[in-house]
């Protein structure tokens, strides 16, 4: 679960928001809200414009298509 610290702290980091000025899809595999109890809070969750869970690997198609299009209008 550290790893969803260090992914906050890289996203609210100063030094790099440049990086992540306009959107951030935050993707699952699985539907989290389905699973153990402690995966239901994501701390990327609060930084993220959007959440995609539960469509196997086609959500990070779903992402991709999303993100194109955000940045396209």
């Amino acid at each position: 679960m550290l790893y969803n610290f260090y992914l906050i702290e890289s996203l609210t980091d100063n030094n790099l928001n440049y990086l992540f000025e306009e959107y951030i899809i935050e993707v699952h595999i699985s539907n989290i809200h389905k699973r153990e109890s402690f995966r239901h809070n994501s701390y990327v969750s609060q930084k993220s414009t959007a959440v995609i869970a539960g469509f196997g690997i086609d959500g990070y198609k779903i992402a991709l298509e999303k993100m194109i299009n955000l940045c396209s209008s």
